[in-house]
């Protein structure tokens, strides 16, 4: 329950009072303390607003400071696992810089959230749109106009459109759960499945084509952390951001691994996968090549996600342009049709 109520702005404000007190030499455990003490004292004597994160710091402070636990595993039960995995990949000295990367790919990805969100209500608008043409044409308009006219004197194209429509209204229910169970379904295959079809041919349509891009880019930030450390291998890196990974990334760290372990080079590795876009393979080739993989792991990291970001974003004007034009076609399809009946009985 802690961790539903435990929402991004919430862990947002944490982790930046708790990498200022670290970066004024604050031990972790006097860092946990201290933001304690702050929650506590501004908190209300009747409503515990800070219920919540007061919570969740008393039991991240014991798991700490008794159980042994990194700070990343102490708190990593009540946070993403993404962010898990950008939180892992510092070093016990380096938890401010890995909590400045998790502040910084989160509000990105707010942004990417905030642009999709955006960008899916006009399609949205379109589609009850023409959902609500379709219902009132078909209960209220159609009928009216269809039942005063002989079947016989019905010109063909109005004919059809009557057909069309009573066609959409009599399976409606049916049409409505289909798409619940197909929106359900890629909520739950989104992050697990790595089947064939999903791989070849699923993955370059959104929202998996969205999905793959944003979790390679964090994929690419936390890998880019980890290596700041000169002690740690690609294939160290890659175990261990796999111990915080989902299924799907899981699939492709372990390709990776298995590339790396058979004598192949960590950069042909990575660009092989199949797991990142033809643009990113290709850098990744060159720098590999040139012998300066850190660079490029490093300049992707930074400045890639931004990319895709505006790539997402053009993504969605497109699906906004077909939804307009299939609203646009049935109007024009009500119109003909209208016309139609007009012309055929000389007046409307």
């Amino acid at each position: 329950m802690l961790r539903v109520t435990f929402f991004t702005s919430m862990r947002i404000e944490f982790y930046r009072t708790f990498i200022m007190l670290m970066s004024s030499n604050f031990s972790i455990e006097e860092a946990l303390d201290q933001i304690r003490s702050m929650y506590k004292k501004h908190d209300g004597r009747f409503i515990k607003v800070h219920g919540t994160i007061i919570n969740i710091i008393n039991d991240v402070y014991y798991r700490y400071s008794a159980m042994g636990m990194t700070f990343s595993e102490a708190v990593k039960i009540y946070i993403p696992k993404d962010e898990t995995m950008l939180l892992s990949s510092a070093d016990a000295k380096e938890v401010g810089d890995g909590l400045s990367n998790v502040i910084a790919i989160t509000e990105k990805l707010g942004k990417v959230r905030s642009a999709i969100i955006l960008s899916m209500i006009k399609p949205i608008i379109f589609i009850v749109g023409i959902i609500g043409l379709m219902l009132f044409s078909a209960k209220k308009i159609m009928p009216t106009i269809v039942g005063a006219i002989p079947t016989d004197r019905l010109p063909p194209f109005t004919y059809k459109f009557d057909s069309f429509n009573k066609f959409i209204l009599s399976h409606s229910v049916e049409f409505l759960v289909i798409c619940t169970v197909l929106v359900v379904i890629c909520v739950y295959m989104i992050s697990r499945s790595t089947f064939r079809f999903r791989l070849d041919v699923l993955d370059k349509i959104p929202p998996f084509s969205i999905y793959k891009k944003i979790i390679a880019v964090k994929f690419l930030i936390s890998l880019s952390l980890l290596l700041k450390s000169k002690k740690n291998s690609i294939d160290f890196a890659l175990k261990v951001i796999g111990v915080n990974a989902n299924d799907y990334l899981t699939y492709y760290i372990y390709k990776m691994r298995n590339f790396i372990k058979s004598g192949g080079k960590p950069g042909v590795a990575l660009s092989s996968s199949t797991f990142f876009t033809k643009e990113i393979s290709g850098l990744l080739e060159i720098y590999t090549n040139a012998g300066k993989l850190q660079n490029a792991i490093d300049d992707l990291a930074t400045d890639y996600l931004d990319k895709q970001i505006r790539k997402i974003q053009a993504g969605f004007k497109t699906i906004n342009t077909v939804c307009m034009l299939i609203l646009g076609a049935y109007l024009c399809a009500f119109m003909l049709a209208i016309y139609g009946i007009g012309m055929t009985n000389g007046s409307f």
